[in-house]
């Protein structure tokens, strides 16, 4: 049997009927204006990249760090965001990867007690980022002064004055890095507290407990209490797995690596600044191309799908507004979207391919303007993100 080939822009369609067409969708507020904020907030992220790669991954660290403290800041003020500054923009620089996590930082926000309810609400600021990037990169004076008050940090990064790396610790006082008694009481349990020297030497071996083939072992046998649940049979063991493997030797208070998730989106950054976007139709297009998109992956659930880069960039635009996103894939897909950057190139180039071929089917029009029948990447016309999406 003949292998199904994708058709190309300037082939033409099968007599299959019209192609389908679908209403401009209004994704809330989100629209055109935040897309085109959105790209001058990549190129503001473009020019944070230090040649030095020492220096980079200081900065990188830093603004992890800084990240922390703006996520605490966070918490106080969830339900009041009208008296939240504009965070610096290595610190939005950190928050924007986290967002383009959307289980991870959902996960955050509701379950690791990182943030009280109401923080998925807020939106990042695209507005206001944009315009302090056309005021010669400088917030107002007030954002400024205010995140001062509330965090107790300068206001701009400036790595060159941190001679030494700050390590991250439960014991320690993130400020000024000397052990913190209420700190430590707070993040730990005093196991030895109230014991007898030698109730104490026999609890030294306690530490043999604390090893992952232990704690393998107990989450073992929580997965088959779980499965057995009638409630539960649903969910699979694999999906289990994968719960457990995502938090193995993470030592940030994230969910995720936030550097590494900020290294893995230079590539589209790097993409998406290098295409002339001067054109707003071409955004209106892309909007509708990105609904088309997401109810593709409602009716073709198999397999991952891979947007093509118009698309992706209304996709991660999307999830920089976390109750937006999260509502729209309930109500149009009924399923919450993830967003994998991980996916290597191999199985990247087959999953494109298969996204193209659903397309064709569903919508009887091209994916991309070439034809993906034979090593599709190398052709320069056409733009594949290095992201891939699919549902849980």
């Amino acid at each position: 049997m003949a292998t199904e080939t994708v058709p190309a822009m300037n082939q033409p369609m099968s007599d299959r009927g019209e192609p389908f067409i679908p209403e401009n969708e209004t994704f809330g507020t989100l629209g055109i204006a935040d897309l085109q904020h959105h790209l001058t907030l990549l190129q503001w992220f473009k020019e944070l990249v230090h040649e030095d790669k020492a220096e980079d991954s200081k900065f990188l660290l830093l603004a992890e760090q800084r990240y922390e403290a703006w996520t605490e800041v966070l918490g106080r003020l969830a339900h009041e965001p009208t008296k939240l500054p504009l965070p610096p923009i290595d610190v939005v620089y950190m928050w924007h990867a986290h967002m383009l996590s959307p289980f991870k930082y959902y996960e955050d926000v509701h379950y690791l007690g990182q943030y009280p309810q109401g923080a998925h609400k807020i939106s990042l600021p695209l507005r206001k980022l944009h315009d302090a990037y056309n005021n010669h990169r400088e917030a107002d004076p007030s954002d400024q002064t205010e995140w001062v008050r509330l965090t107790g940090l300068p206001y701009k990064l400036d790595p060159t004055i941190h001679e030494h790396y700050m390590l991250r610790s439960t014991l320690i006082n993130r400020g000024s890095g000397i052990p913190d008694q209420t700190i430590a009481s707070k993040n730990h349990t005093i196991i030895f507290d109230g014991l007898t020297g030698t109730q104490a030497l026999d609890r030294r071996q306690d530490w043999r407990k604390c090893q992952w083939k232990v704690i393998d072992a107990s989450l073992n046998e929580v997965r088959r209490r779980t499965i057995r649940r009638r409630r539960w049979r649903a969910v699979t063991p694999k999906f289990l797995d994968n719960v457990t493997a995502a938090y193995r030797e993470m030592m940030a208070p994230f969910s995720l690596d936030l550097c590494l998730a900020v290294l893995r989106q230079r590539s589209f950054t790097d993409t998406m600044c290098h295409i002339p976007w001067n054109n707003p139709e071409s955004l209106g297009v892309a909007i509708k191309r990105y609904k088309c998109f997401m109810s593709l992956m409602c009716n073709f659930t198999k397999s991952a799908k891979v947007p093509t880069i118009d698309i992706d960039l209304v996709w991660h635009t999307h999830q920089l507004h976390p109750a937006l996103y999260y509502d729209f894939c309930l109500r149009q897909t009924h399923r919450f979207i993830d967003h994998d950057d991980t996916i290597g190139k191999s199985r990247l180039e087959a999953l494109f391919r298969d996204t193209a071929l659903c397309w064709s089917r569903q919508y009887r029009q091209p994916y991309t303007i070439d034809a993906l029948n034979d090593q599709y990447l190398s052709k320069t016309r056409v733009s594949v993100p290095p992201q891939c999406h699919y549902t849980k």
